[in-house]
């Protein structure tokens, strides 16, 4: 992905754009290699100048902390959510119900993916993207998957992360391992990424 958004023409005027273009691009290059049946999540973090973009495809998402406070960038690409469900609906899917889950044509919970050929004609790799200006309160950036949402709220973050929203060191393990700890069997995979804006801001 980090190679595709530097070479792409937009990347420097267009950050939007190459964000939306290298996404589509990846997808192209999944649904062609045969060998690959699956499907995946996206979730990307760009920051140029003082201005910070995330593109998310999927389940995956990224909440901003700013002041103490932890709010969504992102919302969950998922057959559950009545818009994506109409989306999906127009192209000719359905959305079937089983034990409290609400999957396309009752198999796939995503509503968007890169890849997933077998669904690809009733579901989507368009990210949303959002465009944030950084603030002198906004502290750091948590980007994770389902595995971690689907057991911690934003308001678990916050209590987690009280008091350590200055730290470096360590807070995505103990982030990810109180994830595990409040879930212990069953739980998905997780990947998770912390990114401290300020910090970053100084480094530049």
């Amino acid at each position: 992905m980090h190679i595709l958004l530097a070479s792409h023409g937009s990347f420097i005027e267009e950050p939007k754009t190459a964000l939306k273009e290298s996404i589509e691009k990846i997808d192209k290059q999944v649904l062609e290699n045969s060998s690959i049946s699956g499907g995946s999540t996206a979730l990307c973090a760009l920051i140029r100048g003082e201005k910070l973009y995330v593109a998310n495809v999927g389940d995956s998402k990224a909440v901003l902390v700013s002041n103490g406070e932890v709010r969504d960038l992102t919302r969950q690409h998922r057959a559950s959510n009545e818009d994506e469900k109409m989306l999906i609906e127009s192209r000719g899917g359905v959305v079937i119900d089983r034990k409290n889950t609400s999957l396309v044509q009752g198999s796939l919970q995503l509503s968007r993916s890169i890849g997933d050929r077998k669904y690809k004609q009733y579901i989507t790799c368009e990210p949303d993207i959002v465009e944030h200006e950084i603030a002198k309160d906004d502290q750091m950036v948590i980007m994770a998957t389902d595995g971690f949402w689907d057991v911690m709220s934003s308001q678990d973050v916050k209590e987690l992360i009280q008091n350590r929203e200055n730290e470096t060191s360590g807070l995505s393990k103990m982030l990810v391992e109180a994830a595990i700890e409040k879930k212990k069997y069953g739980l998905d995979n997780i990947s998770l990424v912390a990114i401290h804006l300020q910090e970053l801001m100084k480094s530049e």
